[in-house]
This record gives C-alpha cells, structure tokens and sequence, in this order.
C-alpha cells in the first residue's frame, strides 16, 4: 500500500478493511493525506464505526467492508442499504476480488485487495462537481 501510495500519490486514501492497523501505519506514512478507514471482519478489537459515509465533491460516498451486507453472496444488500442512506456510491471490500456494478442507481465499487487475491489491486475513485468514476488497477504493474 506504501508502494502504491507513494507512486500514484491520491489525494485522499479508504481502506476498507481487515487489517485497519495498516490503515494506521498509511497516515503515519503520510501525515499529509487524510486516511478514511472502516474496520473488516478481521479486525475484532477495533471499537471504529463499521460504515463512514462521506460527501465530496457533492458525491455521497459510503464506506464499509462489506461483511455485514453479505458481499461475497452479492452486492444487492449493500446496494439497498446504500441507497437508504443516500450514498450514490457505495466502496467495499472483504471479497478481494475487484468488482465493479450499479444497482437501484447505486455504483458499487471494490477495488480488491492490496495484498491478497489471484492479482492484487486497488481501486482510484474520481470525484468531480457531482459525478463519479471509478478503475480498477493492478498493484504490481507488470500485471497490467
């Protein structure tokens, strides 16, 4: 994450989950940036909200791991839930698989994992006055 980060250089980093002291160890890296995390299914002690949701660029942006919607089963809960809320994108993880969809007018978004999976990847989302974007890339970039 370090590598990517210091290569692509965003100017906001989420991470989704499992491991959040990772999460940690990026804004330590990068006092600079701010680090939005959720916990994941793996991270049992963390007492930090399991959603964020969050307002940029007037894009309503919820933040979760994914568990509590049953993602690896589908994205359909999480879209609902999303929806409810008023996010018009929603970001997981916890499948570590990249997936890319819309349902019930909700983009939903996870950019896999970092360091697990077939291909490990990380997703780049573009906020710009209202609309949004997001890509799926490769970590290493020999996989591209």
């Amino acid at each position: 994450m370090i590598d990517v980060t210091e290569r692509v250089q965003p100017d906001r980093i989420f991470h989704l989950g499992d491991h959040i002291r990772d999460a940690q160890e990026l804004a330590y890296a990068f006092p600079e940036l701010t680090v939005d995390s959720v916990p994941g299914n793996c991270d049992w002690r963390s007492r930090d909200p399991l959603e964020k949701k969050l307002t940029l660029e007037g894009v309503c942006v919820l933040l979760c791991h994914g568990h509590e919607f049953g993602v690896k089963s589908g994205y359909g809960a999480l879209a609902m839930h999303a929806r409810r809320e008023g996010a018009k994108v929603a970001l997981c993880g916890h499948t570590h698989k990249s997936y890319l969809g819309k349902k019930w007018g909700v983009g939903l978004c996870n950019p896999g994992s970092c360091g697990m999976g077939m291909v490990p990847s990380y997703g780049i989302l573009t906020l710009e006055r209202g609309t949004w974007d997001f890509r799926v890339y490769p970590v290493y970039e020999e996989e591209a």
